[in-house]
């Protein structure tokens, strides 16, 4: 059985591993098996999940609380991070690919740690050659949260173009921009979105799948591997569409499919592509789990985070612009400052 090994980052990814844990734990033949890790700064956020899957990232301990979050701030902690990321790698034998292995890396681009514990993590891993598969959230729903995902975007992009020279392959969500009455629900669609994708994503690299080879998984989520087609750095996105409709961004540049079909199923992808692989799901407990949805369509494509950049962009720009009112007002009283600053 191939493996997925999730590695949480930061406080929101691990309260998303709260939500998601279970149901990819319980999936069964014909998905992946599944090892989750949990990496923060703080010891806050692990409550009730076992202590010997959490990585205190200021020295590779658990028992040192000398540092205690990140309160938003993406730089406050950045150096420590960077500084022990290799050490947890090697800590835990991530030093070299491993067939039947992919990792997963979740994490918040809208806070303090995760936002850079992800990036840090995926840059090292891709360096290492191992194949990766980052799920990021934004959130455009205040000022910091903004400037935050927007930030660690470009970080990504500048990872991938001028410190590894490889691309980056990850699935997206904006949890202020989905579907929800208020922030509570808003984050459980995102959690259940997250979940759907993780369960396909576990179909597709179970290796159970007739016609899906090995290198059919590692070329999808690290196109740099193939010989004959050139996949330049850069970030690209993975968008997942059930039922054979498939999701056309037309802004998006899609480059890489993968579709799993059910018995009996042939379903066109419809889109002009550098290569797509067709695979059918065999185990019979998978099917049963996913053939409803199925065909499933897989798409990687790339100019997938410019739109979104620029919804960020203007926002921010929104809230820079309420504090330059607020920095041009004056409470001007009918008296004169003293020396202690108070006006009488």
């Amino acid at each position: 059985m191939n493996k997925m090994i999730i590695h949480y980052c930061g406080g929101a990814g691990i309260n998303i591993a709260r939500a998601i844990n279970t149901t990819l734990s319980t999936l069964g033949d014909g998905f992946c098996s599944v090892t989750p890790k949990y990496l923060d700064t703080s010891v806050n956020n692990i409550g009730d999940l076992p202590k010997e899957d959490f990585w205190k990232v200021d020295h590779g301990g658990f028992s040192d609380n000398t540092i205690a979050g990140s309160g938003g701030e993406r730089v406050t902690n950045s150096t420590a991070i960077m500084k022990n990321i290799k050490d947890y790698l090697d800590t835990h034998g991530y030093t070299e690919e491993s067939v039947g292995e992919y990792h997963i890396v979740m994490f918040s681009a809208s806070g303090g740690t995760g936002s850079v514990l992800g990036p840090a993590l995926i840059m090292n891993l891709r360096e290492r050659g191992l194949s990766v598969l980052a799920i990021m959230i934004g959130d455009s729903s205040n000022g910091l949260s903004c400037i935050n995902t927007l930030n660690t975007m470009a970080t990504l992009d500048h990872i991938s173009k001028n410190v590894i020279n490889k691309p980056i392959s990850m699935i997206y969500y904006n949890n202020h921009t989905v579907s929800g009455a208020n922030a509570r629900d808003k984050e459980r669609a995102v959690n259940g979105k997250v979940t759907s994708a993780l369960t396909f994503m576990s179909l597709f690299l179970s290796g159970d799948n007739e016609d899906i080879d090995t290198r059919d998984m590692i070329n999808f989520l690290s196109p740099d591997n193939y010989s004959t087609i050139t996949v330049g750095a850069g970030v690209y996105c993975v968008e997942i569409t059930t039922n054979g409709t498939v999701k056309n961004n037309k802004s998006n540049i899609n480059i890489i499919g993968r579709t799993l079909c059910g018995p009996g199923q042939d379903a066109d992808v419809g889109l002009t592509l550098l290569q797509h692989k067709y695979g059918k799901v065999v185990n019979a407990n998978a099917l049963s789990v996913t053939e409803i949805d199925l065909p499933v369509h897989m798409i990687l494509a790339g100019n997938c985070l410019v739109t979104e950049s620029i919804l960020l962009k203007n926002t921010s720009e929104e809230y820079d612009n309420i504090m330059a009112s607020l920095e041009a007002t004056d409470l001007v009283g009918k008296g004169t400052a003293d020396a202690s600053g108070m006006i009488f």
